[in-house]
């Protein structure tokens, strides 16, 4: 039986505050040589803006050549893309002929454009360019193993960064010190992102296992030893969501994951790797306390959002794929564990925080189809909504005396508004903590008396 709940939300007020001057920072306060500052600064990003504008229009800038980057896999399918990248091994770098007609890989190309890529992330760009260049090549090298080599063959790499290749020598190559013209926002940005790029491009046994052979990545079958999924799902389980080495293998996962021959697979080792992967997901949902009805996102924490969004994402459609290849029903599969991992996980998807942290996800776990393959005994909506605060007598008063699931459900609501105006002013952090989103069965509401 469904249920609908209510979510209860603090009443926000319009009222507008005023500050005293000296409650403010330095900073905000106005003065001539401030304001002229703003003024140039606003002049500054207008024309930052029509550059790269322009800039995109004639193929420049780092999404341009990214793109043309990911052309080269995407264009023909995704077999063919599968193809390419189990091909990358072979690879000669020090090729200069475009061998166009024979089908071989355009290296000279792919080359040029991954050199351009990483002179995009120089400290003489600006910081905006910068940025989009490193978030570009983390996606790329992690989406297609082997492109790594490409970028650290660069011109850009080979003449300015001394050997060895480290972490530390990248991170301080593209956050040079001192940065007084930059924002406090934009230089965590830069160093968050500069250190994502840089794990990903120096040599490490994650990258060398995973590029080794491309071709064997997607297999949950293993001759000796860890499967490479395996030994990328240790990694998710021995660090913490905000460590870059999580991030770097959930972007191999989501990379392997989208490459058909995964979903080829069958057997009791492919679904205990499919519930592996659910179970995963699932524990980095509940560390970010994704059930949380009251979304912050002023303080975004430092974390690769949008990577677990594609691994996310990229499950809850393949499944749609192994029920069409392996002619399975999600309903006769419904005792198995694979199953109930995969239920819990787009059950977490669902709520309101998910759509605002991994909006994909979120549209596939809502879908249609996953609703008839996946059901829940409930349904999450919000909602806002103005009530008047009657007295606890007048309450009580009005509560209906039937014992059934809607007169459960209305003593709820009334406990929970009472709750909140109970603990209304310093003590309401308290209440919002008592007050969860209701996400059960209806008849499993207690009756008034035992509330």
């Amino acid at each position: 039986m469904s249920s609908q709940a209510i979510i209860v939300r603090p009443h926000v007020s319009n009222a507008l505050v005023r500050e005293a001057h000296w409650g403010k920072p330095a900073s905000a306060i106005p003065f001539l040589g401030r304001t002229l500052n703003e003024l140039y600064d606003s002049l500054g990003t207008v024309a930052g803006t029509v550059a790269s504008r322009a800039a995109h229009r004639l193929g420049l800038g780092p999404f341009p050549v990214a793109e043309r980057i990911t052309h080269y896999f995407e264009s023909d399918g995704a077999e063919e893309r599968e193809r390419k990248i189990c091909a990358f091994p072979t690879l000669d770098l020090r090729r200069t002929r475009n061998h166009t007609t024979s089908g071989e890989p355009q290296v000279e190309l792919l080359v040029k454009d991954c050199s351009k890529l990483m002179a995009y992330t120089l400290p003489t760009q600006t910081v905006k360019t910068q940025i989009e260049a490193l978030e570009h090549i983390f996606e790329l090298v992690t989406r297609y193993p082997g492109l790594r080599r490409f970028f650290l063959a660069a011109k850009t790499t080979q003449r300015k960064l001394p050997l060895p290749i480290t972490i530390i020598r990248l991170c301080k190559f593209w956050t040079p010190a001192p940065r007084l013209y930059l924002s406090e926002d934009d230089a965590t940005e830069l160093d968050f992102v500069a250190k994502l790029a840089a794990t990903c491009l120096v040599d490490s046994d994650m990258a060398a296992s995973v590029e080794k052979c491309p071709s064997q990545n997607f297999l949950v079958e293993s001759s000796g030893g860890l499967t490479i999924i395996e030994c990328l799902l240790m990694t998710l389980w021995s660090r913490t969501p905000a460590d870059p080495s999580v991030a770097l293998s959930i972007r191999y996962l989501s990379g392997i994951l989208e490459l058909p021959s995964f979903w080829r697979q069958s057997g009791p080792l492919f679904y205990n790797v499919l519930r592996k992967l659910s179970q995963s997901i699932t524990e980095i949902l509940e560390d970010l306390d994704i059930k949380e009805t009251i979304i912050d996102l002023s303080e975004p924490f430092l974390m690769d959002f949008d990577g677990l969004d594609i691994l996310c994402t990229v499950l809850l459609s393949g499944i749609p794929h192994l029920v069409v290849l392996g002619g399975i029903e999600p309903a006769s599969q419904s005792q198995q564990e694979w199953y109930q991992s995969a239920l819990r996980l787009v059950s977490l998807l669902r709520f309101p925080k998910a759509e605002a942290l991994l909006p994909r996800a979120y549209v596939w776990a809502t879908s249609k189809e996953l609703q008839s393959w996946f059901p829940t005994p409930y349904k999450l909506e919000a909602f806002t909504m103005v009530v008047p605060s009657p007295s606890s007598e007048d309450v009580l008063r009005a509560i209906p005396v039937d014992d059934g699931p809607v007169s459960r459900a209305t003593m709820f609501q009334v406990l929970s508004m009472q709750l909140l105006n109970r603990y209304r002013g310093h003590h309401e952090p308290k209440a919002r903590a008592t007050i969860h989103t209701v996400s059960t069965d209806i008849n499993n509401i207690p009756p008034p008396w035992a509330v």
